[in-house]
């Protein structure tokens, strides 16, 4: 049985979107055994896919914690990995490469063999590669043919149990609390004032506004109670696996380009995302049967009208 390795730490957002390329590495090296190190948020997520034998959460120390560096390289090295698939490419898929085999370490002389993406991503005729296309032409040069689709079925299969106290028997909208990814400054969120009219417009159509993210979002939640008759509040509380359940019952979905939008625009959902001018949804956009990608220079340049009239002429 051969050990393989998957680097996918990038959270939520870039999980999903490499969820093809897991099943792809799955099916080409059926009968081996294939660790995952990803993002502690998707650890869960990670092992209720079945893609995968072993995860490992990367919880990398700081680099002057040598002693917790040490035993991270140990750990990797006794592995004995005999391929190292890299989709995270980048920074840190450097420097776990230097981890195991040392700051003048050479891919030519390393034990395993490396995939990683090319030293341009580039695909011929286009500028922007988005991260799937870039995964195919990765997975295609390391002798993988063919990736499926990203899909999120067999959530449905595998998994038996919902744990949100929510009845879905009202129509409602979810709304994407998370600010978008890679936030750097407050800008980068959607204003309170908007998802509180928003909220408001919700409530006259008769949907329910559920609240969902990875973290509690006391603030938005505040606004969105003092316009609208019902909401509902499940930030920090529902697993990825429950979010599912919601995407498929749910009416739409409206957030900033984060995570959750990702997850919800694969499942199906109705998805109006907002994206600012530092993110390029060409290159990270998210992908969907029914995804509407509203983009301003600010996100604050978004009215809330415009987003509620894309919602509602999807719903």
């Amino acid at each position: 049985m051969t050990a393989i390795l998957v680097l996918a730490t990038g959270g939520l957002g870039s999980f999903v979107q490499m969820m093809g390329a897991l099943n792809a590495i799955r099916i080409q090296h059926r009968g081996d055994r294939i660790t995952l190190l990803t993002a502690p948020e998707t650890a869960d997520f990670a092992v209720a896919s079945r893609l995968v034998d072993d995860v490992w959460q990367d919880a990398v120390p700081s680099i002057w914690d040598f002693t917790s560096l040490k035993q991270l390289r140990q750990r990797l090295r006794t592995a004995n990995f005999v391929r190292v698939y890299d989709l995270d490419g980048g920074p840190r898929g450097r420097f776990f490469f230097r981890l195991m085999y040392g700051w003048g370490g050479d891919a030519r002389h390393a034990r395993a063999a490396w995939s990683s993406p090319g030293p341009d991503d580039a695909i011929k005729g286009r500028t922007a590669v988005h991260l799937v296309d870039r995964l195919e032409v990765q997975l295609l040069r390391a002798g993988i043919p063919e990736v499926p689709a990203n899909d999120l079925t067999w959530v449905a299969r595998h998994v038996t149990s919902f744990r949100i106290p929510f009845r879905m028997n009202e129509p409602f909208v979810l709304f994407a609390c998370d600010p978008a990814d890679n936030e750097a400054k407050s800008e980068r969120s959607w204003p309170l004032e908007y998802w509180a009219a928003l909220a408001d417009t919700v409530t006259e159509v008769r949907q329910i506004p559920v609240l969902v993210g990875l973290k509690p979002a006391p603030e938005i939640r505040e606004v969105v109670a003092s316009r609208a008759s019902r909401v509902i509040d499940l930030t920090g509380r529902a697993a990825i696996t429950d979010l599912v359940f919601l995407a498929w019952a749910a009416k739409g979905a409206v957030g900033c380009d984060n995570g959750l939008m990702h997850l919800f625009a694969i499942a199906g959902c109705r998805a109006v995302v907002l994206y600012d001018g530092q993110a390029d949804p060409a290159r990270r956009g998210q992908r969907g049967r029914d995804v509407s990608i509203l983009r301003r220079a600010t996100l604050a340049e978004i009215p809330a009208g415009e987003v509620a009239a894309t919602l509602q002429k999807r719903i």
